[in-house]
């Protein structure tokens, strides 16, 4: 069960992403500034930070948001229905995706990006 944590600027369009496509559930709600979110199926938590609205302090010496953003973060959801997984990802406009690709390895995947960088790679399979 991986736990992931991510600072946005964008909490609540990030929390709809997780929670209306891929069906993660918010666990715990701090403010406006994090949210702790659960998989039902698989567990996998990930917290989103928006610390510029909050009073916590970030783990690492430099702000994300003025320096590089992102960088070498790639998070791989497994999901069962990447075609309409792909669908609603397509649909939203501030986030960029990839098309559907068959990997020589067999998975089919995509990429979607959030605006801090963080790179998503969704690849189909049982959970």
């Amino acid at each position: 069960m991986p736990a992931i944590e991510l600072y946005t600027r964008k909490l609540e369009s990030v929390d709809n992403i997780l929670t209306e496509v891929f069906g993660y559930e918010v666990v715990y709600v701090h403010g406006e500034s994090f949210k702790r979110l659960v998989h039902p199926e698989t567990k996998d938590e990930i917290m989103l930070y928006d610390y510029e609205k909050g009073d916590h302090v970030a783990p690492f010496w430099r702000d994300v948001f003025t320096d590089q953003k992102g960088i070498g973060i790639e998070l791989c959801l497994r999901v069962k229905n990447l075609s309409e997984i792909y669908q609603k990802i397509d649909k939203i406009e501030e986030v960029w995706n990839s098309t559907i690709t068959k990997k020589p390895w067999g998975t089919e995947e995509f990429y979607f990006r959030l605006d801090e960088g963080y790179l998503f790679r969704i690849i189909e399979g049982s959970l």
